[in-house]
């Protein structure tokens, strides 16, 4: 847990530094925060992470948050929220129903304005429960965060895949877990070794 903070701490840093340089020039930082059930990732994510969020970055406004925390189910929100940060589902965040999980039935269309919004101000993406999350939903979150972002943090179909750009160059992305848990169900996981 401590080493997760120092880690956060400086990621924190380096968002705050970046803030008036071009998008190209943000750094940003993936952190995994791995531990069995009862290791205490939720309670430092809900009583660190979430604190020093809304005191760095505090909302715009409800409509346009500093951080999104999402899961793939409703329960596994419900469980990372608190009364000032809700979690959503992934296809919440996505602003998408269920559809076809290939990027080019994953444009925004009528939803551009609506990820725009949502996504243009994230400074932190928290996803918990990472190891159920299947690696079509984690690009479909990718993809479409990308989407939100194109106009102002110079990402596209094109750059969303390069390091750096992931999730529309959202500075800090935290990934919950336990990878000797539950996987995603009939699918692929994000560590499913596909030539196995």
């Amino acid at each position: 847990q401590t080493l997760f903070m120092v880690k956060f701490s400086q990621a924190c840093d380096e968002a705050w530094e970046d803030e008036d340089k071009p998008p190209e020039q943000r750094r940003t930082n993936h952190i995994l925060l791995l531990g069995a059930g009862g290791t205490g990732k939720t309670h430092v994510v809900q009583n660190l992470v979430f604190k020093a969020v809304e005191y760095i970055w505090p909302n715009e406004t409800a409509q346009s948050p500093s951080m999104l925390v999402v899961a793939s189910s409703n329960a596994q929100a419900k469980n990372i929220s608190t009364a000032e940060w809700k979690a959503r589902t992934l296809h919440n965040a996505a602003c998408m129903r269920v559809q076809e999980m290939v990027n080019p039935k994953m444009r925004p269309g009528d939803k551009a304005t609506s990820l725009e919004q949502l996504w243009r101000n994230v400074r932190v993406l928290v996803i918990e429960e990472v190891s159920m999350v299947s690696a079509a939903n984690y690009n479909m979150l990718d993809f479409r965060a990308m989407s939100g972002r194109t106009k102002s943090h110079a990402v596209t179909e094109g750059t969303y895949k390069k390091p750096g750009c992931s999730f529309g160059r959202c500075p800090i992305v935290i990934h919950l877990g336990d990878f000797l848990q539950l996987s995603p169900t009939a699918q692929l996981s994000l560590v499913t070794d596909v030539n196995a």
